[in-house]
């Protein structure tokens, strides 16, 4: 999608927090952006973005042509931990969806040639320089680290977007998910690969249930307890687990008997396959900035958002 040629493009802003913060922290952050701009949330950043004047808000904060550059780098997936994956451009979308009853009035109309634009720039990168990298989505990865036998049961525990990044690829197992609160029918119907869903209150009997568990919820001390106290009380260890939040093995120690992984052990494994994909990251890199250029005004120069890994 390319802006009308006859005027001039709005000046975007974005402010950038690392770290996922806690619940209180991202509730201040999006209480700080108010009506003023749209609010994004990954496992690994926060990030604010509007046009005009941007709110006095604490980051890094971005003007312009370097606003633009570093939205489109995170929303093409090259600054996640794993680079390429395609979970942040969801949350993107589904932020500015959720947006609608946030923004100011008449910011949204203003705002949505500028939000088309990030996503079909994100949409030619990806295309251009990310395709057949191997191993570059959530999904891949933990369906190599857990390698599970045709006909595993598998509990995914979690059902926010990490959690349907990774059920498509497990299709030769039979799926099961639980999460902490009732999922949506129509949340469900999303996940085509689960053939199974555990209530909130049938947690004992999905992890008596399953032989491989996936936990895609984000560090949480009780939730974590509470699991660990689960798996433990089996009478059989699972055989392999995982936790994708979790990076610590001194808070989050799976039972014994159990081949067990944290968030780390799969970015391990992802960075095992740089090498390929290091030299597409930086022509990625040089087109997001070709693409930032033709957008937007200049802006105030700065280093690269790094990938959280």
């Amino acid at each position: 999608m390319t802006m009308p040629a006859d005027t001039a493009p709005a000046t975007l802003w974005l402010v950038h927090r690392e770290g996922a913060g806690t619940a209180r922290e991202r509730e201040a952050f999006r209480a700080e952006v108010g009506t003023s701009g749209v609010v994004l949330e990954t496992c690994l950043r926060r990030l604010a973005f509007g046009i005009g004047t941007a709110p006095p808000l604490a980051g890094e904060s971005l003007a312009g042509r370097e606003a633009w550059r570093q939205l489109l780098e995170v929303v093409a997936g090259l600054c996640s931990a794993v680079v390429g994956e395609t979970n942040v451009a969801g949350q993107f979308r589904r932020a500015w969806a959720e947006s609608a009853h946030c923004l100011a009035p008449g910011l949204r109309s203003s705002l949505a040639p500028l939000v088309a634009a990030v996503l079909a720039d994100a949409a030619t990168v990806r295309g251009a320089h990310l395709q057949g990298l191997g191993g570059s989505s959530w999904g891949t990865l933990v369906r190599r680290l857990l390698a599970p036998a045709d006909g595993s049961r598998v509990l995914l525990i979690g059902a926010g977007d990490l959690s349907a990044s990774v059920a498509p690829y497990l299709r030769h197992v039979e799926l099961a998910a639980w999460n902490r609160r009732p999922v949506t029918t129509g949340r469900r119907a999303g996940f085509t690969t689960v053939g199974r869903w555990f209530e909130p209150d049938e947690a004992d009997g999905a992890a008596r249930w399953a032989d491989i568990a996936i936990v895609t919820s984000p560090a949480d001390v009780d939730h974590d307890a509470a699991w660990l106290a689960r798996f433990a009380a089996r009478p059989e260890p699972l055989a392999a687990g995982v936790h994708l939040g979790q990076r610590e093995p001194t808070a989050f120690r799976w039972p014994a008997g159990t081949r067990g992984y944290l968030l780390d052990d799969v970015l391990e494994l992802a960075r095992t396959q740089q090498s390929r994909r290091r030299e597409a990251l930086h022509r990625a890199r040089q087109h997001c900035a070709s693409l930032a250029a033709a957008r937007q005004p200049d802006g105030e120069a700065t280093a690269p958002l790094r990938a959280l890994g």
